[in-house]
């Protein structure tokens, strides 16, 4: 009998439900592991891994430039520039990524009828999300924490409380993040938060670009010499706080000298903490159900109209005369500015051609010469992939099953469906790209030269967009994004758009400089006309089966 009463409790025991903060930790870990969808689950889970070791790589490898500084600059101006990489770098990677997990669609209908509280659905994911900021920040930091423990005045105890002093940024950098995110849900919407992930990475990618070319010169040109922490402009800067908490444990600054930024680190890390996962975590469950639910049927009932009276322009409609390229056009430009999935694609791997004008100025000023000239060659002629890129993931959505629509209705052809996604792409995308970065070169130069370079190369802009459907037939949301490495264009079909621009680009600038620049354009007008007709002309020669999907080439 006491045998049975043992057995019993020890199944009682056994049945005892886990922990549920620890459950949801380990949810949310496998789904940073492996995604959300559980087809192919292994060989996600395989690509996570190798693509997880990468990025630690490659951080590994920018902590390089902080790290050398320990053995030139002042200790608080090396802390300081550790700390700065690491949120610039770090921070933006957790930024640009953590929205997807904060505020997922299908969570309100999966876990909040369960007893979950939505503090710690809120703390699990935080917990989570804190943890892989901290795995980058580690990596970013791993030789500025062998360095410093060498470089004089420092020693040993750099290494515990330069580990301290990232763990609590870190915590700042996810309780911030958390904060702004809930913040602009609650403010702003759904799709106004929707937008703000996707302007966050865009911002990494200028912000890895830039990084990566501006923190040498930084190097090179004494800034770290002249670091005065006691400046009000750099108190402002949270990399400085924690910074003077490093110099403060290791004994290389005095309390009098570091208080004020160490109470500034400690307090806004602790009060940030509180707003976003106390404070915010009472109404987290509100949060996730406003995003399942929609809302903003005003402004979402206003978008239609206005794109319709966009349609109604003169100047457009006379450039879209065929109804299927319309009807194309306005898909692909409801896609670029409406879906996120789509948004979060691709305005990310545009946003570092914005990077390209600003170090072809630092180039300029230093009178870097014909080399100079050639680097601004080949920026111009970068701009020549912005239509490539979002044509290719346009064809490749979650909604790929829609293109059985367009294989069923009575089409003639698809190449109308391509050219109005081309002309869209065009239109909202590479010519105001080309615009911005020409404009930036022309502050940076001070003179009108970059405009007569960009100028051809602009007209030629709309062949080099033909190249997507140049090889197979093309239909909008055909494909799936498993599909996208089977269907990509190859290095061959980029490095020739790009190649001809630079060429483009060269014969513009030497014209130029002889007075035959306005006869050279109005050749590559003729050219670029003469081309687009011809390329036109072999798409429609393919003969297409609608009722099937199209052959992989």
């Amino acid at each position: 009998m006491a045998h049975d009463t043992s057995a019993d409790a020890a199944r009682l025991a056994a049945a005892t439900p886990p922990n549920v903060e620890r459950a949801l930790r380990q949810l949310f870990w496998r789904l940073l592991l492996r995604g959300r969808t559980a087809t192919n689950a292994q060989a996600d889970r395989r690509k996570f891994k190798m693509g997880l070791k990468l990025t630690l790589f490659i951080y590994a490898l920018l902590g390089l430039i902080p790290g050398v500084s320990a053995f030139g600059a002042s200790p608080i101006a090396f802390a300081s520039f550790l700390h700065g990489m690491t949120l610039m770098f770090a921070s933006l990677t957790l930024a640009a990524g953590v929205g997807n997990m904060l505020f997922a669609r299908e969570e309100a209908e999966i876990l909040l009828h369960r007893p979950v509280r939505p503090e710690q659905l809120l703390r699990a994911k935080a917990a989570v999300i804190a943890g892989y900021a901290l795995l980058l920040a580690l990596a970013l930091n791993f030789i500025g924490l062998i360095t410093g423990c060498f470089a004089a005045p420092l020693d040993w105890r750099w290494l515990p409380a330069h580990l301290l002093s990232t763990t609590l940024l870190m915590v700042f950098s996810v309780g911030l993040t958390i904060l702004i995110y809930s913040l602009c849900l609650r403010w702003f919407g759904r799709e106004k938060l929707d937008n703000v992930l996707t302007m966050t990475q865009a911002l990494l990618a200028v912000v890895m670009v830039l990084g990566g070319q501006l923190a040498p010169q930084m190097l090179r040109s004494g800034l770290l010499e002249q670091f005065d922490h006691t400046n009000p402009w750099l108190l402002a800067l949270p990399p400085v706080w924690f910074a003077a908490l490093d110099c403060w444990l290791v004994g290389v600054l005095s309390w009098q000298e570091s208080w004020l930024p160490t109470i500034l680190g400690l307090g806004t890390t602790v009060l940030v903490s509180w707003l976003a996962f106390v404070r915010f975590a009472r109404g987290y469950d509100a949060a996730l159900q406003s995003i399942g639910e929609g809302g903003e049927t005003a402004k979402e009932s206003n978008r239609p109209r206005r794109l319709s009276r966009v349609m109604r322009w003169p100047l457009l409609r006379a450039w879209l005369r065929d109804p299927v390229e319309r009807h194309a056009f306005v898909l692909a430009t409801g896609y670029l500015f409406r879906d996120r999935e789509t948004k979060l694609k691709i305005f990310p791997g545009i946003a570092p051609i914005v990077a390209l004008p600003i170090l072809l100025g630092v180039i300029s000023m230093k009178g870097a010469g014909g080399f100079g000239d050639f680097t601004q060659f080949i920026a111009v002629a970068y701009i020549t992939l912005v239509p490539l890129q979002p044509l290719t993931l346009l064809r490749h959505s979650e909604h790929f099953r829609t293109a059985d629509l367009l294989r069923a209705a009575p089409l003639p052809h698809w190449a109308p469906l391509f050219h109005g996604a081309r002309k869209a792409v065009l239109l909202w995308l590479a010519f105001p790209a080309m615009v911005l970065m020409v404009g930036i070169m022309i502050a940076f130069a001070g003179s009108l030269r970059p405009l007569a370079i960009a100028v051809p190369v602009a007209v030629l802009m709309p062949v080099c967009a033909l190249l997507p459907a140049i090889r197979q037939p093309w239909l909008p949301l055909s494909e799936s994004p498993a599909d996208m490495q089977a269907h990509s264009l190859g290095c061959a079909i980029f490095a020739i758009a790009v190649g001809a621009a630079i060429v483009v680009a060269g014969i513009a600038a030497w014209l130029a400089s002889l007075g035959y620049l306005v006869p050279f354009i109005a050749g590559m007008v003729v050219l670029s006309l003469l081309l687009q007709r011809w390329l036109t002309r072999g798409m429609l020669a393919r003969e297409w089966t609608p009722t099937r999907k199209a052959t992989r080439s």
